[in-house]
C-alpha cells in the first residue's frame, strides 16, 4: 500500500481487495496481524461472513467493521425516447478497517470483501443470494486513489490516518445516495401507473419485497451512526477528522430519514392499490345489482305466468292464457314493466346525485309564483267586492 510522507507522521495505508477469489486470503490475513499485531477477535471478524457494522477499540488500535451498499446499474434495452426505472438491485459487500492509534502508528488497513450471506432472513425471504452480481470496486476507490496521487497534494496527504479513514467511510455513505434515489424513481414509477387505472399484479409483489428490503436497508444504516458517533466521541482521534466526520453523521441521519420516506411511499402505494381493487369490486357489485333490479318485475310477471293452475276439467285456470294475442301481451307488459323499472332506477339514481334537486326548485318557484299570482287575484276581486259592499252600507245609512 502507499505511504503518505506529506503528514506530520508517515501514514501507511495497506489495501486488500478481496472482492473476487471467495474473499480474503488465511495466509494473508495471518501475515497482516502478525506484522500489525491484530487482537484474535478482529481476525475472527475479518474471516466471519456475518459480522455487521460495529467499532471496537482496543489497547492501541481500532477495528472498524462497515457494511457497503452499491446500486447495480442495469441498461435500458427498450427503444423508447421514455425511460423507464429498472427493478432496484444492490450489491453487498463489507469493509474492515484497522486503525492504529496516533501514539502507536499511523497505519490504516482496509479489507474490502464480497461476502454474500445466503443464511440471512432477507435472502431466505426471497430465496437468492444478496450478491447479485459482481462488486463494482473500482467505483468505490478509484475516487481516492485519484486524490493519493494528485499534484499539488491535498489535504489528504499532509493528515493523519484517522483522516484516511474519514475518506474511507465518506466514500462507503455517499453509495448510499444513488440506491434512495433510484427507490424514489421506481416507485414514483409505480405511482404514476396506478393513477392510470394500470396496476399491474406483479407491482403488487414488488411492492411488498421494496418494504422488506427496505427495513434491512435500514438495518445496515442505522448501526453506521453510532459507529461514526463513536469515533467522533474517542479522544484519541484528531480534531480535524472529528469534525469531517460530523458531516459523515449528518449524510447517515439524512439517509436514515429517506429510508423512513420511502418505506411510508411503499405503504401508500399498496394500500391506494388495494383501495382501487375493493372500488372496482364495489362498481362490479353495484352493477349486477342494477341489473337485477331491473329485470326483477319481469322475473315476477315471468314466474307469475308460469305457475300451472288449472280447473278440473283440465282447462286452463288464468284467463289470459286463452286470449288469442295474450302471448304478444305478455311481452307489452315485459317491455312496460322493464322500461318502468330502469325510469325508477334512473330518477332515483339522479335524484341521489343531486340533479333531480334545480328541477324541483324550478317546479317550485313556477307553483309559488302561479300560486301567489292567483292568490293575489282572488284577493284584489274578494277587497273590490268588500269595498263595495262597505260603500252600500254607508250609503244607506245616510239617507234621510
Amino acid at each position: 500500500g502507499p505511504q503518505l510522507s506529506g503528514a506530520q507522521t508517515p501514514v501507511r495505508w495497506v489495501h486488500v481487495d478481496a472482492t473476487r477469489g471467495g474473499g480474503i486470503d488465511r495466509l494473508t490475513l495471518l501475515r497482516l496481524a502478525v506484522k500489525y499485531r491484530m487482537h484474535p477477535l478482529v481476525v475472527g471478524d475479518i474471516l466471519d461472513s456475518r459480522t455487521q457494522t460495529k467499532i471496537d477499540r482496543f489497547a492501541d488500535n481500532y477495528f472498524v467493521s462497515v457494511g457497503v451498499l452499491q446500486l447495480l446499474k442495469e441498461e435500458n434495452t427498450a427503444h423508447s425516447s421514455k425511460r423507464v426505472p429498472h427493478r432496484v438491485r444492490v450489491q453487498r459487500s463489507n469493509v474492515s478497517l484497522w486503525l492504529g492509534t496516533p501514539s502507536a502508528s499511523s497505519v490504516l488497513v482496509s479489507i474490502h470483501q464480497d461476502r454474500p450471506d445466503e443464511s440471512s432472513w432477507l435472502a431466505l425471504w426471497k430465496g437468492e443470494s444478496h450478491s447479485t452480481g459482481p462488486a463494482e470496486t473500482t467505483a468505490l476507490w478509484a475516487g481516492l486513489f485519484r486524490d493519493l496521487r494528485e499534484e499539488p497534494p491535498r489535504r489528504l496527504r499532509s493528515e493523519a490516518a484517522d483522516f484516511l479513514l474519514y475518506e474511507v467511510l465518506q466514500r462507503v455513505v455517499a453509495e448510499l445516495r444513488p440506491i434512495a434515489d433510484a427507490y424514489a424513481d421506481r416507485l414514483a414509477y409505480m405511482h404514476n401507473q396506478s393513477t392510470r387505472s394500470f396496476f399491474p399484479s406483479v407491482f403488487l409483489q414488488e411492492l411488498g419485497d421494496v418494504q422488506v428490503e427496505l427495513i434491512d436497508l435500514g438495518r445496515t444504516v442505522r448501526p453506521l451512526r453510532q459507529t461514526v458517533r463513536h469515533i467522533i466521541n474517542d479522544e484519541d482521534i484528531g480534531g480535524t477528522a472529528s469534525t469531517y466526520l460530523e458531516d459523515v453523521e449528518d449524510a447517515v441521519v439524512a439517509m436514515i430519514e429517506d429510508v423512513a420516506q420511502l418505506s411510508q411511499m411503499a405503504k401508500s402505494l399498496e394500500e391506494a392499490y388495494e383501495k382501487n381493487q375493493d372500488k372496482q369490486m364495489n362498481s362490479t357489485l353495484f352493477l349486477l345489482s342494477v341489473i337485477s333490479a331491473v329485470f326483477l318485475p319481469a322475473q315476477f310477471i315471468t314466474g307469475l305466468y308460469g305457475m300451472n293452475f288449472v280447473k278440473e276439467d283440465g282447462s286452463p285456470n288464468m284467463p289470459e292464457l286463452k286470449w288469442r294475442f295474450g302471448y304478444g301481451y305478455f311481452w307489452i307488459l315485459q317491455a312496460v314493466m322493464l322500461v318502468g323499472a330502469a325510469s325508477l332506477l334512473l330518477f332515483v339514481s339522479s335524484f341521489s346525485r343531486g340533479r333531480v334537486k334545480p328541477l324541483l326548485q324550478h317546479c317550485r318557484t313556477l307553483c309559488s309564483r302561479s300560486c301567489c299570482c292567483c292568490c293575489r287575484e282572488g284577493y284584489q276581486s274578494s277587497r273590490r267586492v268588500q269595498v263595495g259592499s262597505d260603500a252600500d252600507v254607508t250609503g244607506g245609512s245616510l239617507e234621510p
